[in-house]
């Protein structure tokens, strides 16, 4: 068989960052000596644009009474990372420079089924 016997694709994702409500500032409470945060203007901030690439490459062949699928798939080809907040620290400190957490998974994936 050739490559023009497999099928391809390709998906493309893209998703608007969503609101969230800054933190501003940090006032230690009196009596506790906790630290709590002060917030910016509710939903004022909004995290960056998520884009995702994923690539599949997939076979059927059929037998006489069954028939067998292979499938490489790769998620995430382009490896960017998907903002999903900010961590700013448990005593809020780092509030003008927050930790972005992220996740920038990149997964290949192959599989074979059969089915009788």
């Amino acid at each position: 068989g050739s490559w023009s016997d497999w099928d391809w694709g390709a998906k493309l994702q893209l998703h608007s960052g969503l609101p969230y409500t800054p933190i501003i500032g940090r006032v230690q409470e009196a009596g506790t000596g906790r630290w709590l945060p002060i917030y910016g203007n509710y939903n004022g901030g909004r995290l960056p644009i998520y884009g995702k690439l994923d690539f599949r490459v997939s076979k059927k062949v059929l037998y006489d009474t069954w028939k067998m699928s292979y499938v490489f798939d790769i998620q995430n080809i382009t490896m960017r990372k998907n903002v999903s907040g900010y961590d700013y620290a448990d005593d809020f400190s780092n509030y003008a420079n927050p930790d972005v957490v992220s996740s920038d998974i990149f997964l290949p994936f192959f599989g074979i089924e059969a089915e009788f």
